[in-house]
């Protein structure tokens, strides 16, 4: 009874140990996943209030127009000057009203409006307050859903697919009017300010906005760039390929600044950047289903795949022909957009929880992602269209940067696992190989003992026969010779490390049996606390090239080879030694490709160095010596060791 309380004790004990354990690993991952949510949350949130107070076109330190004029001073001309207020608009079949230029000055929300399509004219004097000399400006025509014409003083200086920039001169007055014509758009009107400055100041914001949009389709580029390479030789990771082509068609939406820029406009440009936006969500989607295992069968992914690649086509297909068909399916398409961005953003949370149920690695990414989309659609909410950025980017190509970022860190998280995984597989290998040359080599020892003891008899009679007729100088070197022939047998085991023993056994087996007087004493334990590829490189280094010392030893020599090996708890010291020709060089091969081979001493030092150890080597008096330490640290527990027996050889005249 009392040796089975102890047991019980001694198992409760360890139970309540594991149990503390595990609840302090589940409680850092907690941890570490509620520090990231809370990461993501804050930055985000920081960059879209930053955005929203500091880089907004409708909260700037600006001038503000009234009554179709915009005055401005000479000094307010070192920075640029945004002309949102102050505006008349002429609207066909509503008349001449006061507006400011922003979603609201879209024609749909113009009060009495009958149509989201038609023309207005849109009037502005730009006047110079301080200044008695006509002043060159720059102005920034931003994008415009439909045909315009710009007049300055009634002579056009731009239109539809002239550019997004163009010169102008202020001679007291300057009077602009924008001539907008809208049909098939689901944005009709101007709906971005205009930004007007000099050359040299709307160069240096032009270069600042170059730069923060270059960034946004270039670093997905370069992420898709580098996806595609990893992907491309494996073909079955369909997180990878989702992941390059959400990254591919974001970095096309954010071209779409460049687009305006060049000329490009019409209806099938807006098409392009709304299927794109809709890619970059159905991808999102698609690797949090994938990765959580809600699509993780052949049948669901096929599923989930056909169903978001439609909803891409749809939007294409719906602002590129759809609208301009039929104007009034711009509601079509607005709830269109709002249903699919909830329910995509839905469906990736419903990953994230269902991956941290199931304790999943990936499920945090996910759900960092699934908190920049939500703060992106908050967001969109509670600025109420007051918001457009002067210098940076937009909130949802920010809050696709975060999502994307997640996703990048999941992809390299994913892909460092596969790595540790390839390296085991690798260890396995190398385990099995070492196994299968231990056991050819145990069956190699096993015929010769068998042939041995077949002949036994034989010798045994012969010895008899000699000692009976007095012939003992015969009988003894008889004797002799026997002995000889028995020491060249090598070992059945070398090493209870199975890949030491398989080392020991492909050189020092190989070379016993052809003569070169080999002594080996190892005493290691059954397990190292270093990988069993590292080793396997090492010892076959370390032993291929004193074995191939010994044969370039001169004809008639002694050709003999020693390799001690010795763990003592912290660090596993190796010795190794051979007969070797003096003036050898050392650190060159004989052999007939030494561009291929050699005695791999620049390969070991790295093992070493890798384990906090080192490799000397030594040449002189006709030995060869490598010493090697690798420093592994204290492990627990005495290691059981062993020890071969010391052999010895001598290689046949004849």
């Amino acid at each position: 009874m009392e040796v089975r309380g102890c047991r019980f004790a001694t198992m409760t004990r360890q139970g309540l140990l594991r149990w503390i354990v595990r609840g302090a690993m589940s409680s850092l991952r907690c941890t570490r996943t509620l520090a990231a949510c809370i990461a993501v949350l804050v930055l985000t949130g920081a960059v879209f209030a930053a955005g929203y107070f500091y880089d907004n076109k409708y909260a700037v330190s600006c001038p503000r127009g009234a009554d179709a004029e915009f005055a401005f001073t000479s000094d307010e001309l070192d920075r640029p000057l945004v002309l949102i207020d102050g505006w008349l608009m002429d609207l066909e079949g509503v008349g001449v009203r006061e507006t400011f230029i922003g979603q609201y000055s879209n024609f749909s929300y113009v009060p009495g409006s009958p149509s989201p399509d038609g023309q207005a004219v849109y009037t502005l004097a730009l006047r110079a307050v301080d200044m008695q000399q006509p002043v060159a400006l720059t102005l920034f025509v931003p994008e415009v859903f439909g045909d315009y014409v710009l007049r300055v003083d009634g002579e056009e200086i731009a239109s539809r697919g002239s550019g997004a920039f163009a010169g102008i001169v202020v001679d007291g007055t300057a009077l602009l009017e924008f001539d907008v014509e809208s049909a098939g758009g689901y944005y009709s009107g101007l709906v971005y300010p205009p930004v007007v400055g000099t050359a040299q100041v709307m160069g240096m914001w032009q270069a600042v906005r170059t730069a923060t949009s270059g960034a946004a389709c270039f670093a997905p580029l370069v992420l898709a760039a580098l996806a595609c390479a990893v992907w491309a030789p494996r073909r079955n990771d369909h997180v990878l390929m989702l992941f390059a082509v959400l990254c591919l068609c974001m970095s096309g939406a954010c071209f779409e600044p460049f687009a305006w820029q060049l000329g490009w406009s019409g209806p099938w440009l807006h098409a392009a950047v709304d299927a794109l936006w809709t890619a970059v969500l159905s991808c999102a989607t698609a690797m949090a289903l994938i990765v959580s295992g809600l699509a993780d069968s052949a049948r669901r992914r096929r599923v989930v795949f056909s169903l978001l690649a439609v909803a891409p086509l749809a939007s294409g297909l719906l602002v590129g022909a759809g609208i301009p068909a039929f104007p009034a399916l711009i509601g079509v398409n607005e709830a269109f957009q709002i249903v699919f961005r909830l329910t995509a953003w839905a469906l990736v949370m419903a990953a994230a929880a269902a991956g941290l149920r199931s304790r999943l690695a990936d499920a945090p990414y996910v759900l960092c992602a699934a908190i920049a989309m939500a703060l992106a659609f908050a967001a969109n909410l509670l600025d109420a269209g007051a918001y457009e950025p002067l210098y940076g980017l937009w909130q949802n190509e920010y809050a696709a940067l975060a999502a994307m970022a997640a996703f990048a860190a999941l992809i390299v998280a994913r892909g460092r696992r596969m790595v540790a995984h390839e390296a085991a597989a690798h260890e396995l290998d190398v385990q099995l190989r070492a196994a299968e040359q231990t056991l050819a080599h145990i069956r190699a020892s096993e015929d010769a003992t068998r042939v041995m003891r077949h002949d036994l008899k034989h010798h045994a009679n012969a010895l008899a026969m000699l000692a009976t007729e007095g012939e003992w100088d015969r009988a003894r070197a008889y004797a002799c010779e026997l002995s000889e022939g028995l020491a060249v047998i090598a070992p059945v085991r070398y090493s209870r490390n199975l890949v030491v023993n398989a080392a020991c056994a492909a050189y020092l087996a190989a070379a016993t049996e052809q003569g070169v007087e080999v002594r080996c004493d190892v005493r290691v334990p059954e397990k190292l606390p270093v990988r069993d590829g590292d080793l396997a490189v090492l010892l076959s280094n370390l032993l291929s090239n004193a074995v191939e010392g010994c044969w370039r030893a001169p004809e008639g020599s002694r050709r003999a080879l020693r390799f001690d090996a010795d763990w003592n708890g912290e660090a596993l010291c190796m010795r190794c030694e051979n007969s070797a020709p003096e003036g050898t060089p050392s650190g060159r091969t004989s052999k007939r490709d030494p561009a291929e081979h050699g005695f791999g001493l620049t390969s070991m030092r790295q093992i070493a160095q890798r384990y906090g150890g080192s490799v000397t080597v030594r040449h002189a008096d006709g030995l060869f010596v490598v010493r090697c330490v690798l420093r592994l640290g204290r492990q627990g527990g005495a290691a059981q060791t062993d020890k071969s027996s010391a052999m010895s050889g001598r290689m046949r005249n004849g």
